[in-house]
């Protein structure tokens, strides 16, 4: 690692350059041990984050932090579930507060003879809110971390929330529904009751939750006082994250796996407890003005020092005709003036010796190579990343220029060890107006974000390929972008090669999480001939041949998941607005909720005819075709291009 590129207080500087070194063992290794160490054995505390010259120490393979880290348990006669629950946290956690409620068992002994050394504190009232409140009173760490007592809150996540939150949120909020999360204990009217409570809250505010009311959460000490906390029952959850949106601080949804209680039975009361939630909602609405979220902008120097960040990018860029000479050039450009650099730049031309010979002799500075694979994005992306020697690989269109903090945005979000891909946010560079009837719920039509992904850092499924970055790991993990999906020298404009790609890297690694940063941006070149309806229709046809060759590869489960909630959700509400619109005097509405009618409606035929030829050739061959047979039962060879 080149520690000469580290922001200055990066742990890289302490000495602890090995920790930080991003490999597929580092990364998944055993960094916390199985039980509980000894308060003699356990890491130092960290000097806290205002002194002059912090103490770092390492929490994982990738990531080594100065913040001090305490964590808040309430319980209520657990004495059998605390050996479990201790033994899942980390031996670096600096302080552990246990606020016992009351309890008539061993709760107490067993905390203390479990963790030597743990801070218990008496409840003064009832109710987990009182709970939390006396616990948060008693913490002296820079960090504070919310979990649960009955081993349903896996103390191996509190990684992820802290790595959340240095590197650059403010609040860390645990979420069972959001990308890669999960709950093995939620019965279905709970489900129901937090997808309606949740849904209420997100109009009410303005947020983008996708779970109100699950106890995970971490956040910086300094932000309790703007929380003003002062509610004593279960509702204290759903009133931490409003007020958080309503004081504007960043937060973060991080995904999680809830597991089922272990010993001992719920106090949890859906109808009850529904009912005091509801009120908490409709009494912070009626508190006055709402504040909407911070955007996210780039961390504090403070918070940037904390957590050590991947000193080399390799950026990637895929060309393939001289028609975009001049835009291939502004890609080129547009990284060599990066406030964070690059370790180097590599294009690759796709089986065109004409602009091979062209670029290598106008980019001396550059490395220049030809695809060693088959024709097509994805044999292009695939000899870029084995030629690339950086820490994280980055792919940027040849038609799209690239924000001058693009990889500074990409380096800061994997300060997580968990992230194991970064995308970014691709605005539309129109080459003529931008239709009034062409709906935003289909930019990525034309390649770029669409209406239905998140508009704030998020987990995701998968990365958009023109703007996404992978750490080596991943490529390790899946193997490299699947030839005969994705785009190539054929007439149709297929896709989704980086989706069956990252949906491969989470199957073989569900604790990895892909991030959507939106401050990582690049805009891309939307030519006038892609203005047009016939390119449109086209290019949905196109996108569900790619789904079917998608879930060939991976499965329907899988493969259609995000696809789902698209087509039940943002689609529906799409066509709404647009009726809506045209109530309100705007003709063009009608034109955008036809062209999301029409748009999924080819998207279907063309996921029904690859799917249906897919079958047909696999019932003649008597065996499942692989991608690469089924592309060429959906047309010729894999699609067009860019």
């Amino acid at each position: 690692m080149d520690l000469a590129r580290l922001p200055k207080g990066v742990a890289g500087e302490q000495e602890v350059a090995p920790v930080i070194s991003i490999t597929s063992a580092s990364r998944r290794g055993s960094a916390e041990p199985a039980t509980p160490v000894a308060p003699a054995t356990r890491v130092a505390p960290a000097t806290p984050v205002a002194s002059a010259d912090p103490e770092y120490r390492p929490i994982s393979g990738s990531l080594a932090i100065a913040p001090t880290v305490s964590v808040v348990i309430p319980v209520k006669n657990e004495a059998r579930n605390l050996p479990l629950v201790l033994r899942s946290v980390p031996a670096w956690v600096d302080e552990v507060v246990l606020v016992d409620g009351h309890s008539v068992d061993d709760t107490v002994a067993v905390a203390r003879e479990r963790w030597p050394g743990i801070t218990v504190i008496d409840q003064p009232g009832r109710g987990k809110g009182d709970a939390l409140l006396a616990g948060f009173a008693a913490c002296t760490g820079d960090i504070i971390v919310m979990m649960d007592g009955d081993g349903s809150t896996p103390g191996g996540e509190i990684l992820r929330f802290v790595g959340a939150l240095v590197a650059g949120a403010d609040f860390a909020k645990g979420s069972r529904f959001a990308s890669s999360a999960g709950s093995d204990d939620i019965t279905l009217s709970r489900r129901l009751g937090n997808w309606v409570l949740s849904g209420l809250v997100n109009l009410a505010f303005g947020t983008q939750y996708t779970d109100l009311c699950y106890g995970y959460n971490a956040f910086w000490a300094e932000h309790l006082p703007a929380l003003r906390l002062d509610c004593d029952g279960f509702e204290v959850e759903t009133v931490m994250n409003i007020r958080a949106a309503k004081a504007g601080l960043w937060v973060q949804e991080v995904p999680s796996l809830e597991r089922p209680r272990v010993h001992g039975e719920s106090n949890l009361r859906v109808f009850g407890d529904g009912w005091r939630i509801l009120k908490a909602i409709v009494a912070e609405a009626a508190r006055g003005p709402v504040r909407p979220i911070r955007r996210p902008t780039a961390p504090s120097a403070a918070r940037l020092e904390q957590a050590a960040v991947p000193s080399l990018i390799s950026v990637v860029i895929c060309a393939h005709t001289m028609k975009r000479w001049n835009e291939t050039l502004a890609a080129v450009d547009s990284v060599r003036t990066q406030s964070f650099p690059g370790k180097e730049i590599i294009v690759v031309v796709d089986h065109n010796p004409e602009l091979y010979a062209a670029l290598q002799a106008e980019l001396p500075d550059v490395t220049v190579v030809e695809n060693q694979q088959e024709r097509g994005l994805s044999g292009g992306k695939n000899t870029g990343a084995a030629l690339a020697s950086g820490e994280v690989v980055a792919f940027l269109d040849d038609d799209a220029v690239a924000d001058p903090d693009w990889l500074k945005f990409f380096a800061d979000s994997y300060a997580d060890p968990q992230v194991i891909g970064v995308g970014g946010l691709t605005l539309p560079n129109w080459g003529a107006p931008r239709p009034s009837w062409f709906p935003r719920e289909f930019d990525w039509v034309v390649g770029c974000t669409y209406r239905g992904m998140p508009e704030t850092r998020s987990p995701v499924r998968n990365l958009l390929g023109g703007n996404a970055s992978f750490r080596r790991e991943a490529f390790e993990l899946a193997g490299g972008f699947q030839n005969g999906i994705g785009r190539s020298a054929g007439k149709r404009p297929l896709g989704c090669e980086e989706t069956e790609f990252c949906i491969r890297v989470t199957q073989n690694s569900p604790e990895s999480v892909f991030l959507f940063d939106n401050r990582a941006m690049i805009s891309h070149l939307v030519p006038a001939e892609r203005c047009r309806f016939a390119y449109f229709r086209a290019r949905c046809y196109a996108e569900g041949l790619s789904k079917a060759l998608v879930t060939a590869s991976v499965g329907t489960s899988d493969g259609l998941a995000s696809e789902r909630r698209y087509t039940t959700r943002t689609l529906p509400a799409g066509v709404i607005r647009g009726i809506a619109d045209a109530v309100r005097g705007d003709s063009s509405g009608l034109g955008r909720a036809g062209a999301i009618v029409a748009g999924l409606a080819a998207t279907a035929a063309g996921y029904a005819a690859g799917t249906a030829s897919r079958r047909m050739r696999a019932s003649r061959s008597g065996r499942r075709l692989l991608p690469k047979a089924a592309a060429a039962a959906v047309g010729s060879t894999t699609g067009g291009r860019r």
